[in-house]
């Protein structure tokens, strides 16, 4: 058990040199329920819609969520688990759940013991959990159900904000024989600005001085 709790916390170090800025502790837990719903495609080629609905258990670090399957409008499994969080660092969780039961195909109202856990991370609409960091199977993001478009917090887009306007520089142009260019001193002017689907776009103007 110390081993296992030892490797979790060691993997959660490795994201800490992430840039989105974490959230408040007590935020972050007000951030875990909802609806959250994610795609797979399995080894037959169907897309598997997971969906699971966490909801606030009796503690504030206790929640329950209800993780339905389906393919199409059939539903394959259906089933809760009782989990509790505790924050690892400023930007992680950890996830423990505690007792799991079944829903479809076959109810039960009895909860049975269960142990265990992997590492999350809510960046505002988005659920990031990571299972194995060796493998990309052992990872997901799940993305909250809204009415509007999903988001991620404001604050990582603070880093980029000096990126973005307009800038002025120079430098001593070689030549080229080969394309027939003299040697020359070039001034460049590029404007950067952020697109709508929030990618950095450049559009430098090199001028050679006369």
């Amino acid at each position: 058990m110390i081993a296992q709790r030892t490797a979790i916390l060691l993997a959660a170090t490795c994201f800490t040199c992430g840039i989105v800025a974490a959230a408040e502790p007590d935020e972050r837990m007000s951030l875990i329920p909802g609806e959250w719903s994610l795609d797979q495609v399995n080894a037959d080629g169907e897309v598997i819609t997971r969906t699971k609905k966490i909801v606030q258990g009796s503690k504030p670090t206790e929640f329950i969520e209800t993780i339905t399957e389906k393919a199409g409008n059939e539903t394959r499994q259906e089933w809760q688990v009782k989990f509790d969080v505790e924050p690892i660092n400023q930007n992680l969780l950890l996830f423990t759940a505690r007792e799991q039961r079944p829903i479809v195909p076959e109810e039960s109202k009895e909860w049975n013991k269960i142990n265990y856990r992997y590492v999350f991370q809510i960046d505002q609409d988005f659920y990031h959990e990571t299972h194995n960091l060796a493998l990309r199977q052992g990872k997901a993001r799940w993305r909250r159900v809204t009415d509007g478009i999903a988001v991620i917090q404001d604050s990582p887009m603070e880093l980029i904000k000096p990126l973005l306007g307009e800038f002025e520089g120079s430098f001593e142009n070689r030549g080229s024989k080969a394309y027939g260019a003299a040697n020359a001193t070039s001034d460049v002017i590029c404007k950067t600005e952020l697109s709508s689907t929030c990618l950095l776009y450049t559009s430098p103007s090199p001028r050679d001085r006369g």
